[in-house]
């Protein structure tokens, strides 16, 4: 729990005219963060309490609008240690009053613009490096960039083949669905792999409940930690054997109120994976 007080935030939005918006407390939040290594898009709901009417005006998206591109950027920590919390796109958003209060709600989609818009087609030859089938669908998808890219995509075609469809279906495809968006990012990793970076300490006073193993996978609940990252390592020590060792973050949720007014809730729940055959890192 060491130096988790005063939790803070700030958001910023981009309209596509390129305008940004950046909210910060006093103003109240709520958020709810989805991110994972799952080929599906990692989601955020956000919740704003009482923007001005000026402010408000401005953020509207009809979810039906798909070629319009909304980015949104969530920092949020303590005191002046912050972290991205998630960067995606605005797949809807508005306001509405309740009661005394405006609400505003944002539903945010990582890599959204990226997956709907992206589309390739192209041949190749038969042993054709599978990364260039990979990169030359990267390219044709829309604000998204190469991250790290591990052993699902070594090898090469086993015969000629025409590729026609949506990039990160293609993508999929091609990795036995092992590609993952996080933070706009594309990255492609086995399930003993993870991403080079620093290693992230559990502090055992956060725990908020007992640890739940399951084979090869642990589930713990902690305090708000806003430096969580996907495929990322994450060590515990000092508690049961059972539990101790070096994990994969395989996926975590925040969900967390910040407000002058009342503490609200700080909960993060992680999913973690030891690997069947211990972990190795990529860059």
């Amino acid at each position: 729990m060491k130096g988790k007080f005063g939790r803070t935030y700030k958001l910023d939005i981009f309209t596509p005219a390129g305008k940004r918006i950046t909210i910060e407390p006093p103003l109240s939040i709520q958020f709810n963060i989805s991110r994972n290594t799952l080929d599906s898009a990692n989601t955020g709901s956000i919740t704003i309490y009482n923007l001005a009417g000026g402010t408000r005006n401005q953020i509207y998206k009809d979810r039906y609008t798909t070629t319009e591109f909304w980015q949104v950027q969530l920092f949020a920590g303590y005191g002046n240690r912050i972290h991205q919390v998630i960067k995606g796109n605005i797949y809807e958003a508005y306001s509405y009053k309740q009661n005394t209060e405006w609400i505003t709600k944002l539903e945010v989609y990582d890599g959204l613009d990226a997956i709907q818009n992206g589309f390739t087609s192209i041949t190749i030859e038969k042993d054709t490096p599978k990364q260039n089938v990979i990169e030359q669908a990267l390219s044709d998808m829309p604000n998204l960039i190469r991250g790290v890219l591990g052993s699902p995509i070594e090898g090469k075609s086993a015969r000629g083949k025409s590729l026609i469809g949506q990039s990160y279906e293609i993508i999929q495809q091609e990795t036995d669905n092992q590609a993952f968006i996080d933070n706009q990012v594309l990255n492609v990793l086995g399930n003993d792999e993870i991403i080079v970076g620093n290693i992230i300490y559990l502090d055992s006073s956060d725990l908020l409940a007992t640890p739940r193993r399951r084979e090869t996978f642990l589930d713990i609940s902690i305090l708000f930690e806003p430096q969580a990252a996907v495929a990322r390592a994450y060590k515990i020590e000092s508690l049961d054997p059972i539990y101790n060792g070096t994990y994969k973050i395989v996926g975590f949720t925040h969900d967390v109120e910040i407000s002058s007014a009342n503490s609200g809730k700080a909960i993060t729940n992680i999913s973690l994976n030891i690997g069947a055959e211990g972990l190795k890192e990529r860059i």
